[in-house]
């Protein structure tokens, strides 16, 4: 079984990236197979079966995943011994064994259930708003006014957009269902035009329209304007490094865009935190 895992794991590198880099999948696959190799990585590959799932499937279950994520890990074990039967390390009727261990149903397992999404609310994302950079602050302003994807924002270009027609329409060069043979078409109204147009002012087409390295030297612009000593002139003519070792992006990826727009939610708490309380009612007029 061991040697099972590590030739599908050798695939599912190969098979599940985007844009050079591994997709979120790759990582869910990694934690489904840990416990597998765990438990039994010593056992031939056909001897995997329906208790072998089921004795894993319990293991997630211990581990406190809610009940959609077991259901999911378990049908990724499966999809593992589907790749083996199809290029003939397994029989057709191992497959069959497996899909008869049927998912989780809601209230009828130890698995808890997960917490359902909800829309953030308006006057928190205002509060968070000041906080975040100019190019971040723009990709939440139009993720509120087209419901865009974190993924789908980043990747703006002009090249993408058609501005013949109203509403705008967006085309993303790339979208999480694209491998489905999906078209995805945004539609940009007002709001989020009059954002867009100060965007695209001195850009080419295929440049992309948010970039940390605008955002980083908009933040030091603004610490020189408040710093309260003056510039030394061996800092004034410090030039920046060509050669860092880690260089802007040409843009910003959902996990840079998290990490901003989770600063920016810590700076706004302790905002709130360090705000002046208002005075008892008997401080002053007892």
């Amino acid at each position: 079984m061991a040697g099972l895992i590590l030739k599908y794991w050798e695939y599912a590198k190969r098979e599940y990236r985007r844009e050079g880099r591994p997709t979120a999948e790759q990582y869910a696959v990694k934690s489904a197979l840990r416990p597998v190799r765990r438990l039994y990585g010593h056992l031939p590959a056909a001897g995997f079966g329906p208790l072998a799932l089921k004795a894993v499937r319990e293991e997630f279950i211990e581990a406190g995943m809610v009940r959609k994520t077991v259901n999911s890990q378990v049908a990724r074990i499966r999809r593992m011994i589907a790749w083996a039967v199809e290029n003939e390390m397994l029989e057709g009727n191992q497959l069959h064994a497996l899909q008869a261990v049927k998912g989780l149903r809601r209230g009828r397992s130890q698995a808890p259930e997960g917490r359902k999404v909800r829309a953030v609310a308006d006057e928190d994302v205002d509060a968070v708003l000041p906080f975040l950079p100019t190019p971040v602050q723009s990709m939440v302003y139009l993720q509120r006014w087209t419901g865009m994807r974190p993924g789908e924002v980043v990747i703006m270009r002009a090249c993408d957009m058609d501005r013949s027609v109203t509403p705008w329409r967006y085309t993303p060069e790339s979208h999480k269902n694209e491998h489905h043979g999906h078209r995805r078409t945004v539609l940009v109204g007002p709001k989020a035009r009059a954002i867009l147009a100060k965007c695209l002012v001195g850009r080419k087409p295929e440049e992309y329209l948010f970039s940390p390295a605008e955002a980083e030297e908009a933040r030091n612009a603004s610490r020189e304007l408040q710093r309260r000593s003056p510039m030394t002139p061996s800092q004034r003519a410090r030039k920046r490094k060509k050669d860092r070792k880690r260089p802007w992006r040409n843009r910003y990826d959902v996990d840079s865009y998290r990490r901003a727009v989770v600063r920016a939610c810590e700076k706004a708490e302790i905002a709130v935190w360090c705000a002046p309380r208002p005075e008892p009612f008997w401080s002053s007029s007892w």
